[in-house]
């Protein structure tokens, strides 16, 4: 597995874009984005 560099604005994107896709305003640490991701709808849920 290679090393990568994740800055912390590069987290805050994540999370701002996670926040915009959930219309919320939850803090979320790098552990629980991907939980957070899992959340977003997809095209087909919102079209079922």
């Amino acid at each position: 597995m290679s090393k990568a560099l994740i800055t912390e604005s590069y987290l805050t994107n994540i999370a701002n874009s996670i926040r915009t896709k959930l219309g919320v305003q939850t803090a979320y640490t790098p552990s629980q984005m991907s939980n957070a991701i899992d959340n977003i709808p997809s095209a087909s849920a919102v079209e079922a």
